[in-house]
């Protein structure tokens, strides 16, 4: 159980509001989705650098995107 707790308290770098201002979005599924992935990357890695997670973020919105237009 403890480890469940650890898990349920973890929390991606950063919050919804930095990755919509990052990523000019509002609300919604897609900032979600940017948050699992900041969460994904920091229990694979570790914490990593402001600027590195802005460049992947902004790599994964672009696949995002490009996804959605086809």
């Amino acid at each position: 159980l403890a480890r469940e707790a650890q898990l349920a308290a973890e929390r991606p770098q950063l919050d919804g509001k930095a990755v919509m201002e990052l990523l000019d979005l509002p609300a919604g599924p897609l900032v979600g989705r940017a948050l699992a992935l900041l969460l994904a990357i920091k229990r694979d890695e570790g914490e990593l650098s402001y600027e590195e997670l802005e460049v992947r973020l902004r790599a994964w919105y672009e696949a995002e995107r490009a996804g959605a237009a086809n």
